[in-house]
């Protein structure tokens, strides 16, 4: 079985940010996670070309979700609320393929915006909008840092390493 330096990296990053975890109970270890899965590549730069635009989208969902959460405190009418959310998905879309982001980039946004207006209730939104977008730059941020420093201890040989047995 052909075991890639990818995989290694990725669950190094992983692993690293189930740790803080463990340290900071406040981060919120699924999205940091799955910001380090998402951003970690082969290289230093490919993966912080992926942090970066995994960070952008992740801001602008995260914004236009906000945008809709004050509003549906002000207003409290779910179908207004629907309505709104609809319009930060287009939003959000459009945004970010004005920022020349790669098309799934936009739906990770959407993503966000959702989690934001449907995850958690009432005034919390605002707060775990905010925590969703710290533990998604730590979680990029950690695969940067492993991805960087992978090259000290990368294979030589070739990208795989192999496992006998």
């Amino acid at each position: 079985m052909k075991w890639e330096w990818l995989d290694m990296k990725i669950a190094i990053s992983i692993a690293l940010c189930m740790l803080t975890y463990v340290f900071v109970r406040e981060l919120q270890v699924l999205s940091a996670c799955t910001a380090a899965l998402m951003c970690a590549q082969d290289g230093a730069r490919p993966t912080w070309r992926s942090g970066l635009t995994r960070v952008l989208n992740t801001l602008v969902g995260g914004v236009l979700g906000v945008l809709a959460v004050l509003a549906d405190n002000a207003i409290r009418n779910d179908y207004v609320f629907i309505l709104l959310c609809a319009a930060g998905i287009v939003l959000t879309l459009a945004i970010c393929r004005l920022m020349k982001l790669p098309p799934i980039a936009g739906r990770i946004g959407c993503i966000t915006l959702v989690l934001i207006a449907v995850v958690a209730v009432g005034e919390g939104r605002i707060p775990y909008a905010l925590n969703r977008l710290i533990a998604t730059v730590y979680g990029a941020a950690v695969a940067m840092a492993v991805c960087g420093l992978s090259g000290l201890f990368a294979p030589r040989a070739a990208s795989t390493v192999t496992r006998q047995g």
